[in-house]
C-alpha cells in the first residue's frame, strides 16, 4: 500500500483476471526488488481478492538472488522464473516479509498489500 497525496491509500492497479489489485514492486535501499502480491489468484492467505489484510503473500524476488529467510518459510529452494528473471515464493508470512525489507534498509518506493501479523 502506498499513501496518496491528500490522505488515503493507493491500492495498486485493478486486474480483471484476479479480481484484485496488482501492486508495483518495491525497491529496498540495498537495491533488492520484491514483487509482493495477494489475491485469490496468488499464493496468499486468505485466498481471496481485496481482503482487509493478508497473513501470507506471494513474493517474487526480481533478479538472480535467493532469500534464505524465504527458503526456510517454504522449506524448499524455488526454481528460477525466466518471465520475471527471478524467484517466486509461495505463502510467505507477513512477519518474514517485513524482516527481509528491514534487513535491506527499508522501502524506497513501491506498494505492499495490507498485511496481518499473526502471533507467535
Amino acid at each position: 500500500m502506498k499513501l496518496k497525496k491528500g490522505g488515503g491509500f493507493n491500492m495498486g492497479k485493478f486486474c480483471k483476471y484476479s479480481g484484485g489489485f496488482f501492486r508495483e514492486h518495491i525497491i529496498c535501499k540495498s537495491g533488492l526488488r520484491l514483487s509482493i502480491q495477494a489475491s485469490k489468484s496468488h499464493y496468499s492467505l486468505p485466498k481471496k481478492s481485496n481482503s482487509f489484510s493478508y497473513s501470507h503473500c506471494e513474493v517474487a524476488v526480481i533478479g538472480k538472488k535467493r532469500i534464505k529467510a524465504f527458503n526456510k518459510c517454504v522449506g524448499y529452494k524455488p526454481d528460477y522464473c525466466e518471465g520475471i528473471e527471478g524467484y517466486v515464493y509461495e505463502y510467505i508470512p507477513a512477519k518474514a516479509i517485513l524482516k527481509v525489507i528491514f534487513k535491506n534498509g527499508g522501502i524506497l518506493e513501491g506498494e505492499l498489500p495490507p498485511l496481518k501479523f499473526e502471533r507467535g
